[in-house]
């Protein structure tokens, strides 16, 4: 009987925004933030959930509702998926730390393992919590699907925990972005590790004692799913199994070769294997000078990445965009901020389920 858990961090807060050591100090989400909700709530919009499970504080439980829009789901309140305790530092920025206390500082930077947090937890204490939270939450829901909202540091120290096998793990563990969704599967007291969005731990280092990482199949690959625009570019990413599109960013940008530069360090950054292009044929399938800008753009990106680029038809991706919008009632400028991207999700959702059909029928 195999468990599954979604490990989301919560959207970005004015602390993430202005570089403060939060802790648990419970300020309020950002514009950015809410942007990164209304895509989350549409990532989740067509998953099976069984149980929501938020640290209490806004940005998370704000982040937990988002998942839940579409399910209508009671949410947990779980005490345990609260971020680190972190005492006297709480709320202060990186270089007020580095000035008032140096040696955290240090530690922090190279040893995180070894940190203390003045009248707060120890590094080690959070990194305890955060496996027992998660094995009870494993407990409380055999074989089910569940989604769980806490902090990155907490997501540190269990990635530390079940890749690497121990807290000094965490010199070496990933760093998850807002919003950043990981799944972990468990089956027989095993746990398993797979990152589906945007931070990918290093690949094949099995993890000591009875942890494993999951690694994809059948040379499945992150892809990412471009959705060109005059002066706007939605992109979005596919976790490493393909299953799953997801919203990533949008690009702002008139300028063909900067957009090139940019498009190609966002495949860079996120270990894209290969990139699909969303061609803008007319209705009756020929193709304008917007098709031929794609396909100009397209040999651009080839050129720049060395990754392959291949064309998906993208004719009334944009209706669906603004349909799940709708649905979620994003409106105004909050709409302007995100169509693209959800544009580009449904172009590489497209491409991801041609693409499955084609290798079920090898």
């Amino acid at each position: 009987m195999v468990t599954t858990l979604y490990i989301i961090r919560h959207c970005q807060s004015a602390g993430n925004a202005g570089g403060r050591f939060q802790g648990r100090f419970d300020g309020p989400v950002n514009e950015q933030g809410e942007k990164q909700l209304d895509l989350l709530s549409l990532r989740f919009r067509n998953e099976h959930l069984d149980a929501i499970y938020s640290s209490p504080l806004i940005r998370a439980y704000r982040t937990a509702e988002a998942v839940n829009k579409f399910h209508g789901l009671p949410i947990h309140r779980e005490s345990g998926l609260l971020e680190m305790d972190v005492g006297e530092i709480q709320n202060k920025t990186l270089s007020e730390i580095a000035e008032e206390y140096p040696q955290l500082a240090h530690n922090w930077d190279h040893a995180p393992d070894l940190c203390v947090f003045p009248g707060g937890e120890t590094m080690a204490q959070v990194y305890e919590r955060a496996g027992e939270t998660i094995q009870r939450i494993v407990e409380e829901n055999p074989g089910k699907v569940v989604a769980v909202v806490t902090h990155g540091g907490f997501i540190k120290n269990l990635n530390a925990r079940i890749v690497y096998g121990s807290v000094e793990g965490l010199r070496k563990s990933a760093v998850f972005g807002n919003t950043s969704v990981s799944i972990l599967e468990a089956e027989d007291g095993v746990l398993r590790w797979e990152v589906r969005q945007r931070h990918v731990p290093s690949a094949g280092r099995a993890a000591k004692g009875p942890h494993a990482v999951h690694l994809p199949h059948g040379g499945a690959m992150i892809i990412l799913g471009i959705d060109l625009g005059k002066a706007r570019t939605g992109v979005a990413i596919c976790d490493k199994g393909e299953l799953l599109a997801s919203p990533l960013t949008v690009v702002q940008e008139h300028n063909r070769e900067r957009l090139v530069e940019r498009l190609a360090a966002l495949a860079r950054e996120h270990g894209a294997q290969r990139l699909a292009v969303g061609l803008p044929r007319n209705m009756d399938g020929s193709e304008g000078e917007s098709a031929q800008n794609a396909r100009d753009i397209g040999a651009l990106l080839e050129a720049a990445t060395g990754l392959p680029v291949e064309f998906v038809d993208e004719r009334g991706t944009t209706i669906t965009a603004h349909g799940y919008l709708n649905e979620t009632n994003t409106r105004g400028k909050r709409r302007k901020a995100v169509v693209d991207a959800v544009a580009a999700t449904v172009i590489l959702q497209n491409y991801l389920d041609a693409r499955r059909l084609r290798r079920s029928q090898e």
